[in-house]
């Protein structure tokens, strides 16, 4: 849906359309600049160069556009994920790194899609699931050992990414690297033993 406002340019007046999708992908723009924290109709509107009109036409109020612009932010993330797993060996591997690199990358749009009220999409749930069965076949682990030995590996790497978003952890790749390959070899090691 579009909607029509007229600016003021100096002496003349002119169109200025806006469609909920520029609202939404300046809401994600003012978000990775200055935080979903800051987001309101207002912030948004100055940051769109209009008035609040534009944004309440589109979206019935703020919650509505944030859970718009929640949606967009995690396909933005599944992008830049399956983009990272060209560059790993392993879904796995792929996975994990890319959650910290993203982390890295895009602070503030981690925070929005991970520090609040967070919910799986189904696509999620189907991604980690190749992930679970891959681990099953390559360790040879029941799909019980393999959803935890996953789920283990993610809270590692979450923890990793909120450490660098918080400015409490600044690692190198290499870094990272290390971090990722030992935690795993020790998951390796105690899944053997059960």
């Amino acid at each position: 849906m579009l909607y029509i406002t007229y600016v003021i340019l100096g002496d003349t007046m002119a169109i200025k359309k806006i469609t909920s999708e520029e609202i939404i992908e300046s809401a994600l723009n003012f978000i990775k600049e200055k935080g979903y924290e800051n987001l309101n109709a207002r912030s948004l509107a100055s940051h769109l160069k209009c008035s609040t009109q534009p944004i309440y036409f589109q979206f019935q109020n703020m919650s509505d556009l944030k859970l718009n612009a929640l949606k967009k932010a995690k396909e933005h993330y599944e992008t830049y994920i399956l983009t990272n797993l060209k560059k790993e060996n392993t879904l796995f591997m792929g996975c994990l790194k890319g959650m910290i690199n993203y982390a890295k990358e895009y602070k503030n749009i981690f925070s929005f899609i991970f520090e609040k009220d967070y919910v799986k999409t189904p696509e999620e749930d189907k991604f980690n699931k190749q992930i679970v069965e891959g681990i099953m076949k390559a360790g040879g682990y029941s799909f019980e050992d393999a959803l935890m030995f996953f789920n283990q590996s993610w809270i590692f790497s979450y923890g990793i990414a909120c450490g660098i978003i918080n400015g409490y952890m600044m690692f190198s790749d290499e870094e990272i690297d290390s971090l990722l390959k030992h935690q795993f070899e020790a998951l390796k090691l105690y899944y053997k033993r059960n």
